[in-house]
């Protein structure tokens, strides 16, 4: 995984040989015991997982079914922790000709935490990239704040 800071921006450009995204340059890596990446706000406040999986070769799976059923897992995940009440705040899919896309906004508004779960699938590769905002004050800043970085995710062409 590589990193290159644009300093005009104040981004970091994160590569891995199937995707690229741009994090803020006060986003660091934190290691994590199962080797899922992990970035974290410099203030702790947002962190980023991505998951990268690899489909088995001949699925009759479409893009499409593969992000829906690796959303129901994440979904489910979501349902089970315990002290939460998670809402659903809005479900955008997308298909296109390159496969397929998903982005989930979840908050718990009693903990002011919210997830935004971004999936990108193409032939047999998804991923996911978790976005936790712990604790926010306003929801509308944090979809700001959050927003250009959900948008950056991308496979590596």
């Amino acid at each position: 995984m590589g990193s290159d800071p644009d300093e005009e921006s104040q981004v970091n450009m994160i590569q891995t040989d199937t995707w690229t995204m741009n994090i803020p340059t006060d986003w660091t890596p934190k290691p994590q015991g199962d080797g899922t990446p992990y970035f974290e706000s410099e203030d702790g406040e947002i962190g980023l997982y991505v998951g990268t999986w690899r489909l088995d070769e001949g699925s009759p799976d479409s893009s499409r079914n593969a992000v829906d059923a690796y959303y129901e897992t994440s979904a489910e995940t979501l349902r089970e922790m315990k002290g939460y009440d998670w809402r659903v705040v809005s479900k955008q899919p997308y298909q296109g000709n390159n496969g397929s896309e998903l982005i989930v906004d979840h908050v718990s508004s009693g903990q002011n935490y919210r997830i935004v779960m971004k999936f990108i699938a193409r032939q047999n590769v998804i991923v996911r990239a978790a976005f936790h905002h712990y604790y926010y004050e306003s929801y509308e800043e944090s979809k700001q704040v959050l927003k250009p970085v959900i948008a950056s995710l991308t496979f590596v062409e």
